[in-house]
């Protein structure tokens, strides 16, 4: 909403989505010298979301979010713009575990690895994850015809046609689940992982486009950092950058209706 004293808006959501928006907001106001007013609205007691780090005497745990991805570059952007560059430390391969509980056991991966490519396909074919017809399914994908697609699919709609629905049930369910709480059968694909559709286009296989960008990267650093601090830290210094936003915890927005060209919260 505006009006001749300025920009009038509101965030619905004090996650860390909405905090950046608000940082991003005012970030641009200050640039142009703006008059920005921002109120946001969360239904929570605090802010943050699932990103929160609990500390109990010497003891920290992220209860949420305990990384970010090195190869998705804007996070660590917007923690080196926080002043928070030195606080960020990198995790260490030989302590790292990734289990999924699949077929009535907890079986090891190696994913989010810097382990050698053939290494990392010779423990998954092991691990007991998928039967191995479902491992006979996802090889077809070396095979078979290029699929393009359309702009945008479902995880499912994706992964679903190269690797197999068995595929789809024992992995990209189970970790996209752990990474964004959501259905396979509903996530974009362009929202969560707009590499693959880049891939897509490029190459016939998905394994292979897989393997080739893996050998690109090499082992050129860790693939997650973190902060000394506990990822919590991201959300006190967002808030801690709060100059023309209000924000208005334990409040939540229930509808929004458009009147005389404003909205009504």
């Amino acid at each position: 909403m505006s009006g001749e004293s300025g920009r009038k808006i509101a965030i619905i959501g004090g996650g860390i989505t909405g905090l950046s928006a608000a940082y991003e907001l005012e970030r641009s106001a200050e640039e142009d010298g703006a008059p920005l007013s921002v109120d946001l609205y969360e239904a929570a007691d605090r802010l943050g979301g699932s990103l929160h780090t609990v500390r109990d005497g010497p003891f920290l745990l992220d209860a949420g979010p305990d990384s970010l991805l090195t190869t998705k570059p804007w996070a660590i952007e917007l923690v080196g713009d926080l002043g928070l560059g030195s606080q960020l430390i990198p995790t260490d391969d030989a302590y790292r575990g990734v289990f999924l509980f699949s077929r009535g056991k907890l079986r090891p991966m190696m994913f989010g690895s810097r382990a050698p490519l053939l290494e990392m396909m010779a423990r998954f074919v092991t691990s007991g994850v998928m039967s191995w017809p479902g491992l006979v399914r996802m090889g077809a994908d070396l095979f078979l015809p290029g699929r393009a697609g359309a702009a945008d699919q479902t995880l499912s709609e994706f992964f679903g046609p190269r690797l197999g629905r068995e595929a789809v049930d024992r992995l990209i369910d189970p970790f996209m689940a752990g990474i964004y709480g959501g259905d396979p059968n509903r996530l974009s694909l362009a929202g969560t992982f707009p590499r693959f559709m880049e891939l897509a286009r490029r190459h016939r296989s998905l394994l292979i486009a897989i393997m080739k960008r893996r050998a690109e990267e090499g082992r050129s650093g860790p693939l997650f950092k973190t902060l000394r601090g506990g990822m919590g830290a991201l959300i006190e210094a967002l808030r801690g950058r709060m100059r023309r936003t209000t924000p208005l915890v334990g409040c939540a927005v229930n509808a929004i209706e458009r009147k005389d060209g404003l909205y009504e919260l």
